[in-house]
């Protein structure tokens, strides 16, 4: 969903466009190269010493049933856990993550100069002077840890829209200024 806003008063138009995207998720292959290197976030949260899997469970043979696990740490909180494909780094569900956001795609403020200023220079009909900005802001959900979702390596050519990884280019912000004459 885009959002688009233009005000404009005496010479000056002010303009933006918001854009909103939802309901899907993305995949981050990086996201266990950042774990396994003890470089993410994720790595971090426990100082790297034991801790309780966040929403797990275990099989109590006594009643036969799973229960909340609230007792029992993870058996290395460090390079032991973080490196280990069996129990982290090679459940691929553990790198998906929300594709929603909110960004604040283009601002533009241009000024016309009235023609009063150029009436003494016979050849320009009119001058706009105007300053932009792209990709100024996001906001993604706290589950988002790797990157900007409209960002991805994967080409125009590819099918797999939703995938990062550490080969993708990092979002660029843009600025720029523009000169307009008509003659």
């Amino acid at each position: 969903m885009g959002l688009d806003f233009q005000l404009s008063w005496k010479g000056l138009t002010f303009s933006g466009l918001f854009e909103y995207r939802s309901n899907y998720v993305q995949y981050s292959t990086a996201g266990s190269t950042y774990d396994f290197s003890g470089s993410s976030a994720r790595s971090a949260y426990y100082n790297r010493e034991k801790f309780i899997f966040p929403n797990s469970s275990y099989y109590d043979s006594t009643s036969g049933t799973y229960v909340a696990n609230n007792s029992i740490t993870v058996s290395d909180g460090g390079a032991g856990f973080w490196t280990s494909s069996s129990l982290y780094s090679g459940v691929t569900s553990n790198y998906v993550y929300s594709g929603n956001y909110w960004k604040l795609r283009e601002l533009s403020l241009a000024y016309k100069l009235p023609s009063s200023v150029l009436r003494n220079v016979k050849f320009i009909k009119s001058a706009t002077i105007s300053a932009q900005g792209r990709n100024l802001f996001i906001w993604m959900p706290k589950s988002n840890e790797y990157a900007d979702p409209d960002y991805s390596n994967n080409g125009a050519d590819s099918n797999a829209v939703g995938i990062t990884s550490l080969s993708q280019t990092p979002p660029t912000r843009y600025y720029g200024g523009t000169i307009s004459l008509t003659f």
